[in-house]
């Protein structure tokens, strides 16, 4: 690693705005990325990325377009920064999109992100692209890493993990003309690749040909009555036709396209609970939806369109939350005999729109909607009414982030670490101020609070962290000190 930086900083040593950051390797100081949060492409919005905690409904992740990841634990009272490890651009300008993010069903520790950032070679100093790909993290979102071995192109939209088996996963890549000007508009190949490890590395399935150039619209791992995965492909060049809805029923290996007959599927969920039930939406202007209830055999049109995101009840498939003209979250409770608008956010202006729509598996009276601008609802009594969130730009970007200190205000240190049962936390403070230190597990869930905006003064300060009665293990310290906030890492051993 130090050779091949010290080689890239030679490289480009006579290039400005570039200093000595020259490696994709992980920003080597984090920053914030773009800073808009308004209409248009890549200004920092949040897009198709939200996603709730398998077990907690109070954890809720989302990505954005250039600044990283960020995250409740507590229903959104309270957000964190994570992007520890996320690689960006030589320029240090922003970080890769994050388009999607997935839990593992099975140990919800373990989290992937799906990025892109242009089509294009996943190495390369000079190649924006290698800064996307898929990212994995095994500590709750706090630190991450790239696993892109196996893959020919860094455009990862989609990722679906096997109910029943967390080490194989299921990941698209997408498939086109790049959009980085160095490459010159070369076409990158695509496709679903499968990994048996957890993601350490990837291998290439065998699907239909359109796919190796289309972009996938979501993967679906259905694992009831019979397993089968859906995966959905559009294209984004001209000339070349989408391919639409694909179905597995033998793990991977080999796929058929079920679309309704004349139409492309775009969108589409599945009723998980039975695997057979799908409600879809065709990828041109118009959004009609369609159902099938025998796995995509047959489809009826709905009568309904379909402007954005939409979502099945995890438990109730006549229930159905979906997006409308961009600024409406609607709702059928009767398999859309009727459907309502539940709310409405008037103050969205002109190109912005809701972009995505969870619903908590382990309490579905939990949904949960995002609008560019980092606008988020909440409801909590299954739909009927929402709540708007509007300080989630000034919670994140009041702060440094996590990991930062960058304007030397303190020093921290934690000792013994590792240690058994009890270590001590020192702060040198050049400056007076607010001082909070709280402690969380590797869940996300708070455990102590050794501070809570206390007043402390100029200099030095210790205070004891006693785990005695806690399991062995990795925690969290998380210290805000006049709201510049650093994350450490501390180990517990019996």
């Amino acid at each position: 690693m130090k050779k091949s930086l010290l080689i890239a900083i030679i490289f480009f040593s006579g290039l400005t705005n570039i200093h000595a950051q020259v490696t994709t390797d992980s920003c080597l100081s984090l920053i914030n990325g773009a800073l808009k949060g308004q209409p248009g492409n890549i200004q920092d919005n949040m897009f198709h990325n939200l996603m709730i905690d398998p077990n907690n409904p109070n954890i809720v992740y989302a990505g954005t377009e250039t600044s990283g990841m960020f995250k409740t634990t507590d229903g959104g009272q309270t957000w964190q920064r994570l992007r520890q490890g996320l690689k960006c651009t030589i320029q240090q300008t922003g970080y890769s999109q994050i388009f999607n993010i997935t839990a593992d069903p099975i140990n919800v520790n373990i989290v992937y992100a799906s990025t892109v950032s242009g089509p294009g070679p996943v190495t390369g100093y000079l190649y924006p692209s290698a800064s996307a790909g898929l990212y994995k993290s095994i500590d709750a979102g706090l630190t991450w890493q790239q696993r892109n071995n196996g893959f020919t192109n860094s455009y990862n939209t989609f990722l679906s993990v096997n109910p029943t088996n967390s080490q194989e996963l299921f990941t698209a890549i997408g498939g086109m003309k790049s959009t980085q000007p160095s490459l010159g508009g070369a076409f990158f190949t695509g496709g679903l690749y499968r990994s048996t490890n957890a993601g350490n590395s990837w291998i290439k399935l065998n699907t239909p040909i359109l796919a190796d150039s289309n972009a996938s619209w979501g993967i679906i791992y259905a694992a009831q009555p019979n397993s089968a995965i859906y995966c959905s492909w559009h294209t984004h060049d001209a000339g070349i036709p989408s391919l639409g809805l694909t179905k597995s029923t033998d793990n991977g290996n080999s796929w058929s396209v079920i679309n309704p007959s004349g139409i492309v599927i775009g969108n589409f969920d599945v009723f998980k609970k039975n695997g057979n039930y799908i409600i879809g939406t065709d990828n041109t202007s118009n959004h009609f939806a369609y159902a099938s209830s025998d796995g995509g055999a047959n489809w009826t049109p709905l009568n309904k369109k379909f402007y954005g995101a939409f979502q099945m009840h995890p438990t109730d498939s006549s229930i159905v939350f979906f997006l409308g003209g961009g600024k409406t979250i609607n709702r059928t409770t009767n398999s859309f005999q009727t459907s309502q608008i539940v709310h409405t956010d008037s103050s969205l202006i002109s190109g912005q729109y809701m972009e995505d729509i969870k619903i908590s598996e382990s309490n579905p009276n939990i949904v949960w909607v995002c609008a560019q601008g980092y606008y988020l609802y909440k409801s909590s009594d299954g739909g009927a009414s929402f709540t708007k969130i509007t300080a989630v730009r000034d919670s994140i970007y009041g702060i440094t982030g996590i990991g930062d200190m960058t304007d030397n205000e303190s020093t921290i240190s934690i000792f013994p670490n590792p240690f058994s049962n009890s270590t001590s936390i020192d702060l040198h403070l050049l400056s007076g101020g607010k001082v909070s230190i709280v402690v969380f597990n590797t869940l996300g869930q708070k455990i102590i609070t050794v501070l809570n905006g206390e007043e402390l003064s100029t200099g030095n300060h210790s205070f004891n962290l006693d785990l005695t009665s806690l399991p062995s293990g990795m925690y969290n310290v998380l210290i805000n000190i006049n709201d510049k906030i650093v994350s450490k890492k501390i180990i517990h051993l019996n």
